[in-house]
């Protein structure tokens, strides 16, 4: 569950985490991986509803419809059950184990600006080369939140509702490239 809540790609870590915990295993990582890569909640809320659709509401409305399809594909999927094994290790906040936490959120923050950043420009370079046509959808699927912006903007709501719940299931190459960067398991889609 906190998987579908934390969104993609903080899904990832904890889903990287377990498995090099070995509270869950491979298989089960893969199937989590497969099932839950969702955007957040605050995105689809505020930037989403409030920002794009003027609505917060249909923000609501379409992660309900991810975390529902969610839950559809594990339901699924669930030949492969994901059963944690319990923490066995003794929960104490020692000086380092904190300090190492705010280095990897540091991290991770910066893998993700620097992969905003550079699909930006990929997407932007890229675009000089395709027809007038196609830079849009290279622009939609390159980065989510921009993708999103873009169908909220040519499109009515109905049809813009529709396929910013179609991106939301896929996230962009770059949330794609993020989840690598952070994760040990091999992402097989990519």
């Amino acid at each position: 569950i906190s998987c579908l809540l934390a969104g993609c790609p903080a899904s990832v870590v904890l889903i990287n985490d377990a498995y090099q915990k070995q509270r869950i295993t491979e298989k089960m990582a893969y199937r989590l991986l497969y099932c839950t890569p969702i955007a957040t909640i605050s995105f689809l809320m505020m930037n989403v509803g409030t920002q794009m659709f003027h609505n917060i509401k249909a923000g609501l409305f379409l992660w309900l419809i991810q975390i529902i399809s969610s839950f559809g594909l594990l339901f699924l999927t669930s030949r492969t059950p994901i059963i944690a094994n319990p923490i066995t290790e003794k929960t104490q906040i020692k000086k380092h184990s904190v300090s190492s936490a705010l280095f990897q959120s540091g991290l991770i923050v910066f893998l993700i600006g620097g992969y905003l950043l550079m699909f930006q420009t990929l997407s932007l370079l890229i675009n000089l080369f395709l027809p007038s046509s196609l830079e849009n959808i290279m622009k939609i699927i390159s980065e989510f939140s921009y993708g999103c912006f873009l169908i909220s903007e040519q499109f009515n709501f109905s049809i813009a509702f529709v396929l910013i719940n179609a991106l939301c299931g896929f996230n962009g190459l770059c949330v794609h490239y993020q989840a690598i960067s952070i994760s040990e398991l091999k992402l097989p889609w990519v």
